[in-house]
């Protein structure tokens, strides 16, 4: 309960518990993300990751910028969040870059040619490969021959694949 969450009657302040709240109808606000004090780290353009201390008291637009970082993905909240970032889009590129390289020219509208992307099975706990034709989804990489996929695979390890990659 929030100090905030007071009402007042003839002069005398009195604080709401959470069942009042919810009996007023009236919701606990959101915790601000960014708090006076606070550390956070940014990474950087090259993977470099820098503990900041939010003091918007010194640096007036420290806020703003901060804010602006967060929205373009790269402020966290932790330095094990920055690091695991800063290595998924390692990884990930180097995979998609290799698959740019190797593959045939992809057109997702030749509904005969075979594409490839990657799953990975949460019961038998195996990557897997998945033949698609038109259907695209949401951050795949795709490979014109199975073998091309395997070679990324192996390009950045089995493990790191599935950490960062598919993130399992």
């Amino acid at each position: 309960m929030s100090k905030d969450n007071y009402i007042v009657i003839n002069g005398k302040k009195a604080e709401l518990t959470e069942e009042q709240l919810k009996a007023l109808g009236i919701k606990e606000p959101k915790k601000e993300l960014f708090e006076e004090g606070k550390n956070i780290w940014v990474l950087a353009h090259d993977g470099v990751i820098d503990e900041v201390i939010l003091d918007t008291k010194t640096h007036k637009g420290m806020l703003v910028l901060c804010k602006k970082i967060y929205e373009q993905g790269n402020l966290f909240f932790t330095k094990e969040e920055a690091e695991f970032e800063r290595d998924r889009r390692k990884y990930y590129y180097q995979v998609k870059r290799y698959l740019d390289e190797h593959n045939d020219k992809i057109d997702w509208r030749d509904c005969e040619q075979t594409k490839f992307t990657i799953g990975y099975d949460t019961i038998s706990l195996e990557i897997f490969f998945d033949r698609c034709w038109v259907g695209k989804g949401t951050h795949n990489l795709y490979a014109t021959s199975k073998e091309i996929m395997q070679q990324a695979i192996i390009l950045i390890g089995e493990e790191n694949f599935k950490k960062y990659i598919l993130e399992v």
